[in-house]
Parts: C-alpha cells; sequence; structure tokens
C-alpha cells in the first residue's frame, strides 16, 4: 500500500459516518480517497454535483459511476455501478439454469406453503404437520432430477396421499382434473376391493356423481348408490 493510501485509510477510519465528521472536526469530503478501491469500484477523480463534493468511480465492469464519499465508505457502502445485483442473480442462474422457470417456481411455492406461516395456504400444508424430505428440502437440483419438466404449464405438484409429505415417492405432476380428484375431502368408495372417488365411479357406471351423492344422503349403501342404474319411466340407464 502506498503512503498515500496509507493516510487516506486512517483518515477514513477515523470517520464518524453518522455525522459525516473526523475526530478532529474536519468534514469527511476534505479526504482525499483518489486511486482507493471500494469493492468492484475504482476511485478515479473527485466531482462537485450541485456544490457537494462527489467521486468519479471507475467499475470492474466497464461502466462508471459518480458516487458520494459518504456511500463509499458507510456500513452499507456501494461496491458497484449497479452491476453486483445483476452479477450475483446470474451465478444463482447459472447453479442449474433453471431460475423462473415454472419447475423453479413450483419447487419455492412448495418451500412457502410448508414453512411461510404468513402464506394463506401454511393451514392446509405447514401447519397440518406437512413437510419436505430431507433430498429436496435444500436442493432444487435433486427436486428437479425426480420431478423432471411439467407435462404442460397447467401441471402442477400433487401428493398422492394427501397425509404425506413431499417426497419422490408420493409426488407427481398432476392436471387440474387429477388434482380435484386428489383432494383429501373427497369421498372414496371400495367395490369388490377397488377403491375409487365419486367422480371415478360415476364415469365407471355412467351415473351422475352427484346422483350417487344424493343416494347416499337418502340412505342408500354405497354400493347400491353407486352400482344401480338410474329408472326413468320405466326405462333404465
Amino acid at each position: 500500500m502506498t503512503a498515500k493510501k496509507q493516510n487516506v485509510f486512517e483518515t477514513l477510519s477515523a470517520i464518524n459516518v453518522n455525522d459525516h465528521t473526523n475526530e478532529k472536526g474536519g468534514l469527511i469530503k476534505d479526504a482525499d480517497i483518489t486511486s482507493c478501491r471500494f469493492g468492484m469500484l475504482l476511485v478515479d477523480s473527485r466531482n462537485y454535483v450541485f456544490k457537494d463534493v462527489r467521486w468519479n468511480c471507475l467499475c470492474d465492469c466497464g461502466n462508471s459511476s459518480i458516487i458520494s464519499i459518504y456511500r463509499l465508505v458507510s456500513g452499507t457502502f456501494t461496491q458497484s455501478c449497479g452491476c453486483l445485483k445483476a452479477i450475483v442473480t446470474s451465478a444463482k442462474n447459472k447453479k442449474h439454469g433453471m431460475f423462473g422457470t415454472k419447475e423453479y417456481s413450483s419447487y419455492h411455492r412448495m418451500k412457502d406453503r410448508c414453512f411461510d406461516k404468513k402464506n394463506k395456504d401454511y393451514k392446509n400444508y405447514g401447519a397440518r404437520g406437512i413437510t419436505i424430505c430431507d433430498r429436496w428440502l435444500n436442493s432444487f437440483e435433486n427436486f428437479y432430477a425426480d420431478m423432471g419438466n411439467k407435462p404442460t404449464p397447467k401441471h402442477s405438484i400433487d401428493r398422492i396421499d394427501n397425509d404425506g409429505n413431499y417426497e419422490p415417492s408420493n409426488c407427481r405432476w398432476a392436471s387440474n382434473i387429477q388434482q380435484a380428484r386428489n383432494k383429501r375431502n373427497n369421498r372414496k368408495i371400495t367395490i369388490n376391493g377397488v377403491t375409487k372417488i365419486i367422480s371415478e365411479w360415476a364415469d365407471v357406471y355412467g351415473i351422475n356423481g352427484s346422483t350417487i351423492r344424493q343416494r347416499i344422503n337418502l340412505g342408500w349403501s354405497e354400493v347400491d348408490a353407486v352400482t344401480k342404474p338410474v329408472i326413468f319411466a320405466g326405462v333404465s340407464r
């Protein structure tokens, strides 16, 4: 370090950024910080803006900025011309190349539902004890390796067992219809060892799902409610 820089840093170390003075009462703007480096910024020369001292700074990215000494030396000092934020974001994206994709968004929404108490869906997930397996918890890469791409943009992550956690053996990409049929409040009926929800049995027997529900509400057995044909004026269907 040159003698000039040493003197500059000794001056800056005595600065009280709260009142912008040094211990001898001199103004912070009196310090000469030419050729000093702050993060990615190299101070080139002094500049005056509206009678206030600013410094011409060259950023490592090639851009130049005019910055006050207070911003350079304060606790939340400026480290670049503004490019550093973009560099950090780019580095995150290069890690797996999926930043901003539908799959990446689904991954973070899954985590929010399980761990963010302010999330509107937390009561149905994290509050019920639903969590995320260790393999996925802190690794989008593992999540993506197990789940792959969404078949379509409308598909979303679905837990096969609604009381189970988010883990490879219990998750799939599901359509809106599949999601609707896998809600935990759906009534399931077992016939001859086969279990389906009402809407699925309705498709099998050609009966409206509301008819099955009405029959059950009237006291019919579940099997009869599903399997008995609907009769209209002597004609069954």
